[in-house]
């Protein structure tokens, strides 16, 4: 797979193909012809075939790179829709682009996962801003700052035979801006049981005490069905972060392992102040 970004041409993607014997490549090119661009694209595999979803933006320009306005919201590149490639035995199955309604910025995709012959693909609005602290600008070692926004996340689900997507859902939080943690608190962490799909993120309330107004993210756990309804959404309030008013340490939404199939291992955290616990089903 490559990506080819020649001169006064829009970059696109090709994929070469080729069996255990062959020495000729098979080239297959997803070059949209109204020069939409694939600003992103994840490889995943269904048993033995390639699979492909990208992000398609209407994104005009040489090279797709986030152009963010002053708030880093509404100008990052805009996808316009996800296109699906499927390749089995070397040969192209579908490739199938679904357009959204609205455009939607700094959207990227977080994670595929199966479930019951279909496909959920979770994605987030996820944006980085990167400023030196160096006061010379030619300086060779100058450290960074990062900082970290988020307006929500998008989630697709898709019939994996034909590659058409059957539904959208859109999820809009307004997650304040975090330093040098590589968004620790601002992610999602997906997961599928039986058939539907499992989200755990954070929602940033207002709590009211005798020092007065203090910020703290919930975590909220939101179950969604095959056919796209919420079944579930509700804050984790026993959870042991974020919920209290004194509660320093608020879900790290970067990490999440499964220890068996009803049981997994989160993380809290506050700076370089860590706690785990158990997510159990």
């Amino acid at each position: 797979m490559s990506r080819l970004d020649l001169k006064k041409q829009l970059p696109y993607l090709e994929v070469y193909t080729a069996g255990l014997t062959d020495k000729a490549f098979e080239t297959t090119t997803l070059r949209q012809e109204d020069d939409f661009q694939l600003v992103q694209s994840y490889p995943y595999f269904i048993e033995n075939d390639l699979c492909l979803v990208s992000v398609v933006s209407i994104t005009g320009a040489s090279g797709v790179q986030i152009r963010p306005d002053y708030d880093g919201r509404s100008l990052g590149a805009r996808g316009s829709g996800l296109l699906l490639t499927r390749f089995s035995g070397g040969q192209l199955l579908y490739n199938e682009r679904t357009d959204f309604e609205n455009s939607v910025p700094n959207l990227m995709i977080k994670d595929v996962l199966a479930a019951d012959g279909g496909h959920y693909i979770v994605m987030e609005q996820l944006f980085e801003s990167a400023k030196s602290t160096a006061t010379n600008l030619t300086d060779a070692n100058a450290k960074m700052d990062y900082s970290y926004l988020n307006d929500g996340f998008m989630v697709a689900h898709c019939d994996i035979s034909s590659g058409a997507v059957n539904w959208f859902y859109q999820i809009q939080i307004d997650e304040p801006d975090t330093k040098n943690d590589n968004g620790a608190y601002l992610s999602v962490l997906p997961l599928v049981k039986g058939s539907m799909l499992v989200l755990l993120y954070n929602e940033t309330r207002v709590l009211n005490g005798k020092d007065g107004n203090r910020r703290r993210r919930f975590p909220i756990i939101e179950v969604i069905s095959a056919t796209g309804e919420t079944v579930r959404k509700e804050p984790l309030m026993a959870a042991g972060v974020g919920a209290e008013y004194f509660q320093n340490i608020e879900l790290d939404t970067s990490v999440i392992h499964q220890l068996d199939e009803n049981k997994y291992l989160v993380r809290g955290r506050s700076r370089a102040e860590y706690k785990y616990g158990y997510l159990t089903f």
